[in-house]
């Protein structure tokens, strides 16, 4: 299984990737947003690109369009404007396919409260076990696609 990370900060994503690893998933980190942007923005980016994201609610800004990097609140929720105003362009799953991976879900709850409706709407699609708090750690995840049927562990 396919999936992209955003985590910025290095022991994290080091832990994250080799902890994905271990469950025979293929990660691609991306540290920068840029970076992902520029892999969202290619012609070959749609919904068979990543079975899942997982997303830091809290990354630098990046080169991010001037409306939607206001919209980040100085980056506290970078990985919430990505996921509904760029990864959900390309894919339309991509709602059904995220893990929100962040320490900051009280800060996005704030911002959901004063969002337009719109974004209200997309926020409620996500599966609410899919937020899930860094202190909690990996197993959360890895708990989560036992859950969603996407790991089975070996028994053998």
């Amino acid at each position: 299984m396919k999936i992209l990370i955003l985590e910025d900060r290095s022991p994290a994503y080091k832990n994250i990737k080799s902890y994905m690893e271990s469950l025979n998933f293929e990660p691609k980190i991306f540290r920068k947003t840029s970076q992902l942007l520029e892999e969202i923005n290619k012609g070959t980016f749609n919904e068979n690109s990543y079975d899942y994201y997982i997303l830091d609610l809290s990354c630098p800004i990046g080169k991010m369009e001037e409306d939607y990097a206001e919209k980040t609140k100085d980056g506290l929720l970078t990985g919430w404007i990505i996921l509904i105003y760029y990864i959900l362009k390309k894919d339309l799953h991509a709602l059904d396919k995220c893990i929100i991976f962040s320490d900051y879900k009280k800060d996005l709850n704030s911002y959901i409260d004063n969002a337009p409706h719109e974004e209200k709407i997309l926020y409620n699609k996500i599966n609410k076990n899919a937020f899930i708090n860094k202190v909690d750690g990996y197993m959360k995840i890895k708990k989560f696609f036992i859950n969603e049927n996407k790991y089975k562990e070996d028994t053998s």
